[in-house]
């Protein structure tokens, strides 16, 4: 029997695939109790992201992608960046091979690692136009953790003076992340 990831996904099978998801609803979660106490989102996310960083010792989402043994494809997703889905008990990644440049690419890994760890058991896209303006909880949670792992600690402090576009400038990445990072 072949093996699904062995088949070609063309982009109207993916699209199909990715369609039958996003229309199933979404279960948003509160924050999450723990013995010290309640414990924020933002704390949460931090400590997640810290941990991987310190195990791991990148903030390479591609590094981490591959030691968490998630599966990687690239593929055109026509409007899509990206997507995380969970297939057949895989854990699975798709980046857009239209994605215009490395420093994007990270950015949108970045994300999409996000729902691997936060949401793996839901399935969601990283759409053009729907990425960093998002309201929807999950994507809000992965813009975050994309926030935190792919920007320093200390950013704010190794910059001071400078103004967020500055920043992102010499960081390589969007003015939204380093607005998540305050």
């Amino acid at each position: 029997m072949t093996k699904w990831y062995k088949i070609p996904l063309t982009i109207n099978i993916l699209n199909a695939i990715i369609k039958v998801y996003l229309e199933r609803t979404r279960v948003t979660f509160g924050p999450r109790v723990f013995s010290q106490g309640v414990m924020t989102l933002k704390n949460r996310i931090e400590t997640i992201v810290h941990k991987l960083k310190t195990r791991y010792e990148t903030n390479n989402p591609f590094e981490i992608i591959d030691a968490l043994g998630i599966e990687l494809f690239r593929h055109p997703l026509g409007k899509r960046m990206g997507c995380y889905m969970l297939i057949q008990r895989s854990r699975c990644i798709f980046l857009n091979t239209g994605i215009e440049n490395e420093y994007m690419e990270r950015i949108v890994a970045a994300h999409e690692l996000g729902h691997a760890i936060l949401h793996p058991k839901i399935n969601c896209c990283f759409l053009r136009n729907y990425t960093l303006y998002s309201k929807d909880t999950h994507e809000i949670e992965a813009n975050k953790f994309a926030a935190e792992l792919l920007l320093p600690d200390d950013i704010f402090l190794e910059y001071q003076g400078y103004t967020i576009n500055q920043i992102a400038a010499y960081e390589n990445v969007i003015p939204e992340l380093i607005k998540l990072k305050s």
